[in-house]
């Protein structure tokens, strides 16, 4: 099955700075993994971000907390991304809660046929990120490596000011937001592309310069690739079995001559018969 997206949503704090955040997400699929990336922007210090709820999933945290102090604020950017397998198609709330009270931004999507138990490719290179903690807007580049062929690669911009969406060529747009009651504003944009080939120290690069940003890019691999999902370890099992029964048949028709020669009362050529 090949990886594709299944549904989407995005949301800022349209009235200020909050310490609560939810989100409505609406997919068509069984077994989708969801992510959901959110960034705070506190007018000071920094805001921790808290593993999100939602009815009938369970989030878990990609990796760590990314951090960066804004230059001209003086406070700190958090972006987080959770992840959580839905095992039927969803439709519901995605609620979460922040330390302090922050400007934010938030995605939410769903990605259909990825592997069900290990879902991001597990090479030593992934997430990779790069901040530019100033005034000056730069294109950010990563560079990057997979250990699976069929993965979706996954781009999260971060960055302050006025920007537009802000994602790498090649990729689809997933998301893009802008929360512009901060000083100095805030914008997420989260896009995708799919690849069929390891990517081997490949340069990954935004194509619109921004400034006070954080770039990360992450992949999810198919089903099939990695640990192997639930599906992918059943097939293997039933394939081993079928090779199993295929080698006794085998064995058993080669055995069958001696069964015969050394049956009981059955004379051999040149000695007496058996003796029951």
């Amino acid at each position: 099955m090949a990886l594709s997206l299944d549904g989407s949503a995005s949301g800022d704090a349209a009235s200020g700075v909050v310490t609560s955040i939810s989100l409505a997400l609406t997919t068509t699929l069984a077994n989708d993994w969801i992510i959901f990336d959110v960034v705070t922007f506190p007018n000071t210090g920094s805001s921790s971000i808290g593993i999100p709820t939602a009815t009938g999933l369970t989030f878990s945290q990609r990796g760590t907390t990314q951090t960066f102090v804004h230059s001209a604020q003086g406070s700190t950017i958090s972006v987080a991304r959770f992840y959580a397998l839905a095992s039927s198609a969803f439709s519901g709330n995605i609620a979460c809660t922040f330390g302090a009270a922050a400007y934010t931004c938030y995605a939410a999507y769903g990605i259909n046929g990825a592997n069900l138990t290990t879902p991001f490719d597990a090479n030593v290179s992934l997430p990779a990120s790069v901040s530019n903690a100033t005034m000056t807007a730069v294109a950010p580049s990563v560079s990057i490596s997979t250990s699976n062929a069929n993965d979706m690669l996954l781009a999260l911009t971060v960055s302050g000011g006025t920007n537009s969406a802000a994602f790498p060529s090649g990729f689809t747009q997933i998301a893009y937001i802008s929360e512009q009651n901060s000083a100095y504003g805030l914008n997420l944009t989260s896009a995708y592309e799919t690849v069929s080939s390891q990517q081997s120290s490949s340069t990954i690069t935004d194509t619109t310069s921004v400034a006070e940003s954080m770039f990360i890019v992450d992949a999810i691999q198919a089903a099939g690739g990695g640990g192997g999902g639930a599906t992918d370890d059943i097939a293997t099992r039933s394939g081993a079995l079928e090779a199993i029964t295929l080698m006794r048949q085998r064995a058993s028709g080669l055995l069958e001559p001696v069964r015969q020669l050394w049956k009981p009362g059955r004379p051999v050529p040149g000695g007496p018969a058996w003796v029951r």
